[in-house]
């Protein structure tokens, strides 16, 4: 690929070449936000002279993904600095903390980004491959690069809030419609649904008053006259008690898995909890987690049995372009996803058609579930 002229002055033609590489390199689909962040580094408290003003210079400039845009792996996170290519893990902790919530757990962001700074300030003598780097102020550089981050989600939510309907001026008050209180909302259960459990009788209380103590005396037996040994009855042998038999254990004592213990339906929480009871205590049930374990049970026996997977045609296939490594994956995978119902063949050098998936998948953007598929296949 011929390499992009830019002036090292013109940051806007710096911007606009380097998307024009990454559209090459990954296609239009996927949605960038241009990085553009200067501040200076601060000052080391135990320097006496004053250094060089560029000496504290820090820009950060380039392209990350806008949220909604991840990847299961750092794989398309590519930094550099002072037009080097590093890996430095303080760098990646620092876009998490820029993301922040923006990103789910287990999701890492996508990014371009340039870091420029002055060379005392990186030391390159980590790694034989000066691969690695580490910054003699690795605090205050990873501190800029998350604020480099946060500030441009910032700026990209404002742009977004900006171009919703404003208010009418004039009194100043809000619309009728936001002063119109909003119903009620329906509770999560209705209790009318739910089961009834009898109560338990309660015990028999305890007699407060107290018994009063009597003694007890033996009846005195009528004199009789002494036995003669022809009146003796002779002695019967006793009766033979029965030894108990060895303990067997009681069916309680047997421990039974959960699944197996009798539930009762209480009610459902947020439409994703089931809750339930036993007599071992509260049971929570997550109903889709459930599900996807039966659904992969599933899957599983069909290929044991070397059986394809239901497929269901897409009314309108599509196309999804990826970068040239995921692609010489996912074309050593076609044979295998195409078992498990996946309609996946190839469009072009870098382009695959998608127009079949398994008929339990909800899949909202294709190109979004097959770049999570091969992150899931590595």
């Amino acid at each position: 690929m011929p390499a992009v002229r830019a002036g090292i002055g013109d940051q806007a033609a710096r911007l606009a070449a380097l998307r024009e590489r990454l559209r090459a390199l990954y296609g239009p689909e996927q949605r960038l936000l241009a990085v553009d962040f200067t501040a200076e580094l601060a000052p080391v408290e135990t320097q006496d002279e004053d250094p060089a003003p560029d000496s504290r210079r820090f820009h950060l400039w380039g392209f990350m993904g806008a949220p909604g845009v991840s990847r299961s792996t750092r794989e398309d996170q590519h930094l550099f600095v002072n037009r080097r290519p590093v890996e430095n893990r303080g760098l990646n902790f620092a876009l998490l903390e820029g993301y922040h919530t923006a990103l789910m757990k287990g999701r890492y962001p996508v990014c371009c980004l340039f870091l420029e700074i002055h060379p005392s300030e990186v030391d390159v003598n980590i790694h034989p491959a000066k691969r690695e780097v580490k910054f003699h102020r690795e605090a205050n550089v990873r501190r800029l690069v998350a604020q480099a981050a946060r500030q441009t989600l910032l700026d990209f939510h404002g742009s977004k809030a900006g171009g919703q309907a404003q208010q009418p001026p004039g009194t100043g008050q809000p619309p009728a419609a936001a002063m119109t209180p909003a119903p009620p909302a329906a509770p999560a259960a209705v209790q009318a649904a739910l089961p009834h459990f009898p109560h338990a009788p309660s015990p028999i209380p305890p007699p407060t008053r107290p018994i009063p103590a009597q003694t007890y005396s033996p009846p005195q037996a009528p004199a009789t006259p002494a036995p003669t040994p022809s009146s003796i009855p002779s002695p019967q042998p006793a009766p033979a008690i029965p030894r108990p038999a060895a303990a067997v254990p009681l069916p309680s004592d047997i421990p039974v898995p959960l699944l197996k213990v009798p539930l009762r339906l209480v009610g459902v929480v947020g439409r994703l909890y089931v809750v339930l009871e036993s007599d071992r205590g509260l049971v929570l049930l997550d109903q889709h987690a459930a599900h996807e374990r039966i659904l992969f049970e599933q899957m599983l026996n069909r290929l044991e049995r070397n059986a394809l997977a239901p497929s269901q045609r897409l009314l309108l296939p599509e196309t999804v372009e990826l970068s040239a490594r995921d692609a010489n994956f996912l074309r050593e995978q076609l044979p295998a996803l195409t078992r498990l119902g996946v309609g996946l063949s190839e469009f072009g050098e870098r382009t695959f058609l998608l127009d079949a998936l398994p008929p339990f998948v909800k899949a909202a953007g294709p190109r979004q579930f097959v770049l999570e598929l091969v992150d899931e296949l590595k």
